[in-house]
């Protein structure tokens, strides 16, 4: 089971509880009304499941390391405290991609790419 929640709070007779404005307000916004269930969820898989890429959440060896599978090398780097790939593109061609997530630390590591504004792509 995945929960988002975009956000919440007292809401009136008749009213809406969802607008198109609602936006992710992040976990800790949640806290004050519902700690119980943040106590839980901080404990379980699912707090595990989408991490920002640091060197406590990265498993994966990104000391310039490298390999090749099906005719495309991939090449693992930092940079600036950051965390890249350096694989093919939509284009065809290789491009140097952060890592900005890590997705389910827990179990095996895979991570997110930002390939455009916007468009993250799992890789794993």
């Amino acid at each position: 089971m995945m929960m988002i929640i975009v956000g919440c709070g007292p809401v009136g007779e008749g009213e809406n509880t969802f607008s198109k404005e609602s936006t992710f307000v992040g976990s800790v916004s949640c806290k004050s009304c519902h700690e119980s269930a943040y106590q839980d969820w901080q404990k379980s898989d699912h707090f595990l499941a989408m991490q920002p890429a640091n060197d406590s959440t990265v498993l994966g060896d990104f000391n310039n390391t490298s390999f090749t599978a099906d005719g495309v090398t991939n090449s693992f780097f930092k940079k600036d405290g950051k965390f890249f790939i350096n694989t093919q593109g939509d284009d065809g061609r290789n491009h140097d991609f952060e890592v900005l997530y890590v997705l389910d630390i827990s179990h095996y590591s895979n991570i997110s790419l930002l390939f455009q504004e916007g468009d993250y792509n799992p890789r794993g």
